[in-house]
């Protein structure tokens, strides 16, 4: 299993079952039904969407993983059940976490999630 983003290699964060890979079709605007009730259909492309949960982690950790988030668009080398291990331009439109606990000084942020969308 890999899931680097960004340069930032995310995969002993992943929690168990934390990574999820959809694909999806993008449908231009010529699909649709016709009077005989067939289908048209007009696919102008394949993406791969991943639903990303990880860990609980230390707030330096998170800090990292949301700056590797930050671009626009970034690079994201992941393992598709399609593709294998694959490199895609993606982007994330939001990463929500919580804060966890202070143990040691230390503080932990739980929860974080995001969604990374392929760019065309």
């Amino acid at each position: 299993m890999v899931l680097t983003v960004n340069g930032v290699d995310l995969t002993p964060y992943l929690a168990f079952q934390g990574l999820k890979v959809t694909r999806s079709d993008v449908i231009g605007p010529n699909e649709g039904t016709a009077l005989d009730g067939s289908v048209i259909r007009d696919q102008v492309a394949r993406v791969e969407t991943l639903e990303v949960v990880l860990l609980p982690v230390r707030a330096s950790v998170a800090a990292e993983i949301m700056e590797a988030l930050d671009d626009d668009v970034f690079f994201v080398r992941y393992q598709s059940p399609r593709y294998g291990n694959i490199t895609k331009r993606m982007y994330c439109d939001s990463a929500p976490s919580s804060y966890f606990i202070e143990q040691d000084g230390a503080a932990y942020w739980n929860g974080i999630s995001f969604t990374l969308k392929t760019v065309q």
